[in-house]
């Protein structure tokens, strides 16, 4: 509007002014016009190209360039925009293992890389062709391959397949079976589905502590460190395994690089952190002795997090270092803007959304319970409490709301030179709190709790709170609503949205329990509410009044009160669960015998805890909505990614080739 003003003589504006502003007015209503066919024109623009038109023109260019069935909607971290942009390149290159490995990468969002396998068989060598990049037989004293070989064994049916360097004999199986590999026809294209991403980024994190010792997992889990991802992200999830990083120290300390790019990194309470002399990996080195000797050394193995002071004299040790995980669940360091905002746009709360003060948490200055004191939690308002850092915060958190209020309680850090209230990013960052958050609402009021680690509980307390949300969040102990007096919190809606739960014990009087793409870990008992499952996978009994499930593994024992309401669609129950009616689940009636699910691995902290393994049944691997998978990993649409990869490749293939597809789970 100022720019229309701009255009007019100073007198008439002046004129205006003196008036009461009536032409000022009329231009606002004109400008507003104005802006909004501003808008279409430069969104008629972008429309031209591939690179910035809207999703929903990607059809239309695909069109253009012949590119037919375009795969649909395959998850969060996919687009179609590449595939489209490529397409013409692609062509060019068509039947070249390289052009597989980008269109399969296109089209499932993740790294890839294609292997043609009659490179890595053992041939007889003619002597005016001699091959010494394929012997018959691994060298002892090159330990590289050796190394590469085992983490491929360890890995080929989730993790990371692929990587295997040695020369192998003929396999009779055929490779579209994923059971053989190695045969004249073959052709690989690995898929690599792990996200990597750093804890220390925007902060280090406190080490934790386990029976057996110190680890850089603040809840003292075995937990496998690796490396760190390239800036443009293309490059696989790699372990890092002792002799990489024995590779790297030794190259650091030679001078060769920079100390600050190595993938771990060690601090000792205030001091500086540990030069790489002092870092040591275990099994593959000793410490240093004698003159010369750094104070403190640190033994570390990044196979399972454990860490080793040398002296160790008690005080807090900060590490900084790369974990990998199958789907943005629990706490973590990922960017969790899109849900934190799809979290607070469906709150169960009717106050101002906007909020209205802001108080940062950063240990050691600045506890989670000082800052809630110092936003001052009012009726009818929003305040928010970010946690900035990646630290250890010891004590329960004490959170009273009065009514008609929210509290929003988040692992984010102000941007730079920003003082308003409700301006933070919610990314880069993991803190860990030890200790309950004890909740106290009036009628009407919200908590909402995300990212954060939580070692402890989440309890309820008598009162009249109306919605608790735990979005991308861990909770280690049990999630509590108190009953107390007759009728507490019975207006009370509890969620679950991507996050890792323990225990759920609901008072009776709860009404509502909805939890979506979330793993229950523990007995969910919520015996007088409704409860709504969207992608869960629970790990114990669950109880409730009435039940609706999709697309879950209820891993449990069930009791529901009332069969007559609710239902399950394309779920997984025990064959003698008694469930409502039920719509393409496994098995479809109770008392009918039904394959189990298989997971990659059921320990927390692992990379692929409670994923699906390649061996599960494709009754349960297949049977969620839209085929996708049943449980917690649903919304990431594995097999429908493979299975567009599948249809993208078959144009490119090379003539002769048989194609197979290895490590999408």
């Amino acid at each position: 509007m100022d720019r229309v003003l701009a255009r007019l003589p100073a007198y008439v504006r002046a004129r205006d002014v003196e008036g009461g502003g009536v032409l000022r007015a009329l231009l606002t209503a004109v400008a507003d016009e104005l802006a909004i066919l501003e808008n279409d024109l430069e969104e008629l623009y972008d429309g031209w190209f591939v690179e910035t038109c809207a999703e929903w023109l990607l059809p239309y260019l695909a069109d253009l360039v012949g590119l037919e069935e375009l795969p649909g909607d395959l998850g969060p971290g996919t687009s179609r925009r590449a595939l489209v942009a490529n397409t013409i390149a692609y062509r060019r290159r068509k039947g070249t293992a390289a052009v597989l490995g980008r269109v399969a990468a296109d089209v499932t969002g993740w790294p890839a890389r294609a292997v043609e396998y009659h490179q890595r068989l053992v041939t007889s060598t003619a002597l005016d062709y001699v091959r010494p990049d394929r012997p018959a037989t691994a060298s002892v004293r090159d330990p590289d391959p050796l190394r590469l070989a085992a983490q491929d064994a360890a890995a080929a049916s989730s993790l990371l397949p692929g990587l295997d360097p040695l020369a192998h004999t003929v396999e009779v199986r055929r490779i579209g079976s994923r059971r053989g590999r190695y045969g004249l026809a073959a052709v690989g294209v690995h898929l690599h589905p792990l996200r990597v991403d750093e804890i220390g980024e925007r902060g280090w994190a406190d080490a934790g502590t386990s029976p057996s010792g110190r680890t850089v997992d603040p809840l003292g889990r075995a937990v496998p460190l690796f490396v760190p991802r390239s800036d443009d992200g293309t490059d696989p999830a790699t372990p890092l395994d002792p002799h990489r990083l024995h590779a790297l120290l030794e190259s650091t300390r030679a001078g060769g690089s920079d100390p600050a790019r190595l993938p771990v990194g060690v601090r000792v309470g205030d001091d500086p952190p540990l030069a790489p002399e002092a870092l040591r990996v275990a099994g593959l080195e000793d410490l240093v002795t004698g003159t010369g000797a750094p104070p403190v050394q640190a033994v570390l193995d990044p196979v399972t997090g454990r860490l080793a002071l040398h002296p160790d004299d008690g005080r807090v040790v900060a590490v900084r270092y790369s974990i990998a995980s199958t789907a943005e669940v629990g706490a973590g360091p990922w960017d969790r803007s899109v849900v934190h905002s799809s979290v607070l746009a469906t709150d169960r709360y009717d106050g101002h959304p906007e909020p209205v003060a802001q108080a940062a948490a950063r240990a050691p200055t600045t506890s989670i319970s000082q800052a809630l004191a110092t936003a001052r939690p009012r009726s009818d308002e929003t305040v928010v409490v970010s946690v900035g850092d990646n630290a250890t915060h010891v004590g329960d958190v004490r959170v009273t709301v009065p009514h008609g209020g929210r509290v929003v309680i988040v692992a984010a850090a102000r941007p730079l030179g920003s003082d308003s209230p409700g301006t933070y990013l919610p990314v880069g960052l993991r803190p860990h709190l030890r200790g309950d958050v004890i909740v106290t609402g009036g009628p009407g009021a919200s908590v909402v709790l995300d990212g954060l680690l939580i070692e402890g509980r989440v309890v309820v307390a008598p009162g009249e709170l109306g919605a608790l949300t735990l979005a991308q969040t861990t909770v280690v102990g049990h999630v509590v609503v108190e009953a107390g007096s007759a009728g507490a919190n019975g207006d009370l809606r509890v969620r679950g949205v991507r996050s890792a739960l323990g225990d759920l014990a609901l008072a009776p009087t709860v009404p509502s329990l909805a939890v979506t793409d979330t793993i229950v870990d523990g007995a969910a008992t919520a015996l007088g509410a409704h409860a709504t499952l969207d992608g869960v996978t629970v790990r114990g009994s669950l109880a409730a009044r009435s039940l609706e499930a999709s697309s879950c593994l209820l891993d449990a024992d069930l009791a529901v009160a009332h069969r007559q309401s609710g239902g399950l669609r394309f779920t997984w129950t025990r064959p003698d669960a008694l469930t409502p009616r039920r719509f393409r689940c496994v098995p479809p009636q109770a008392g009918t015998d039904a394959p189990a699910p298989v997971y990659a691995s059921t320990r927390p902290g692992a990379p692929d805890h409670l994923a699906l393994a390649s061996t599960c049944p494709d009754p349960i691997r297949l049977g969620g909505e839209d085929g996708a998978e049943m449980g917690v990993h649903h919304h990431l649409r594995r097999p429908l990614r493979r299975a567009a990869a599948v249809r993208a490749l078959a144009p490119y293939l090379p003539v002769g080739r048989e194609l197979g597809i290895f490590g999408s789970g």
